[in-house]
């Protein structure tokens, strides 16, 4: 199994029934595949992480501003 097919089960994104299956049998005996989507899956996490830590640091800027314009 390449790792778009296991980034794509991560996300979410595989939706035909036969597929999901087919990837979650192979899931369940490959322990190389389990290894890899443990990894892609905490990268993915480290990713979205570090997503709203940069969201929530050009927040409070605009915050700011909003406020010293309220006063």
């Amino acid at each position: 199994m390449c790792d778009s097919d296991l980034e794509q089960y991560l996300l979410g994104c595989v939706t035909d029934e036969s597929e999901l299956a087919m990837i979650e049998e192979h899931l369940l005996i490959c322990e190389q595949c389990i290894d890899r989507a443990q990894r892609l899956g905490m990268e993915m996490a480290s990713i979205r992480q570090a997503l709203v830590s940069d969201q929530k640091s050009a927040v409070q800027p605009i915050r700011r501003i909003c406020l010293a314009m309220s006063v």
